[in-house]
């Protein structure tokens, strides 16, 4: 007795939430004046610049959705928010807005909330 049967392989990305890994450049840097970075060095404590590169783990939401039937970006789906954590070069939050170009190539602003060491209320560099 023969079995018949029928497959069908759909490779369609999300409509509307993905996930992601982005880096970026620091505009600012974080080494504020008030509250630099600090470590213990040799029984003192130093200021313990960082990188201004910033790598994350994000989800992207595209509030119009991807659509898998049209060969050229639209332009509704070129808008996109993210959030997510960073996890380098420290922990923190992170989160912001993309406009893309294409589909592989875009523009990113965002705002990162880095929880780092400093110094403490009363402590002094190089002290």
């Amino acid at each position: 007795m023969p079995v018949q049967g029928s497959t069908a392989l759909v490779n369609t990305p999300e409509t509307h939430w993905n996930f992601g890994l982005r880096d970026g450049v620091y505009r600012r840097h974080q080494d504020r004046q008030d509250k630099p970075r600090a470590k213990i060095s040799n029984g003192k404590i130093v200021v313990d610049p960082f990188s201004r590169l910033l790598a994350m783990g994000i989800v992207n939401w595209t509030p119009a959705g991807y659509d898998p039937g049209s060969v050229l970006m639209t332009k509704k789906e070129r808008f996109k928010a993210f959030g997510g954590i960073a996890f380098a070069p420290y922990f923190g939050g992170t989160g912001g807005v993309s406009w893309a170009f294409n589909r592989y190539l875009g523009v990113n602003v965002g705002y990162a909330y880095l929880v780092y060491d400093t110094a403490k209320e009363g402590e002094k560099l190089d002290a």
